[in-house]
């Protein structure tokens, strides 16, 4: 059994395997869930280069950056990448986000809904991308 932290909106604020963990604000409640943890966090996963729930660092001008989707029995899932939406289709579960490296920035990629997928663990990426690598 897994627990999740859900903030006043219903978003998920956080995931646990042990309710006693968190200290509730206002507004904030637990809602325990049957699934194991290792089946909720694989129920959406986003990784570049091999690594996942990290931030990842490329360099300008190294050419474009895939960043892999996995969420099991979906066709498509909606993605926040900084304040864009964007929608990856998926095929058989999974799907691919190109990110470009032109120029030097930050990208933060998280679940678009924060009621249906925890923003944390393999859940969200940063990829920052730097003069210098």
């Amino acid at each position: 059994m897994i627990y999740l932290l859900l903030n006043a909106d219903g978003s998920i604020k956080s995931v646990a395997q042990r309710g006693g963990d968190f200290v509730l604000l206002p507004g904030e409640r637990l809602q325990p869930l049957e699934q194991r943890w290792e089946e909720y966090l694989a129920r959406l996963t986003l990784s570049c280069n091999g690594v996942s729930g990290q931030t990842v660092f490329a360099r300008v001008g190294s050419g474009g950056l895939t960043v892999q989707v996995s969420c099991p029995g979906r066709l498509a899932v909606e993605l926040r990448v900084n304040e864009l939406t964007v929608g990856v289709p998926l095929e058989n579960g999974k799907g691919e986000l190109r990110l470009s490296t032109a120029q030097a920035g930050t990208f933060t990629i998280q679940p678009a809904d924060g009621s249906e997928f925890a923003r944390c663990g393999s859940a969200i990426l940063t990829v920052e991308v730097r003069d210098e690598a």
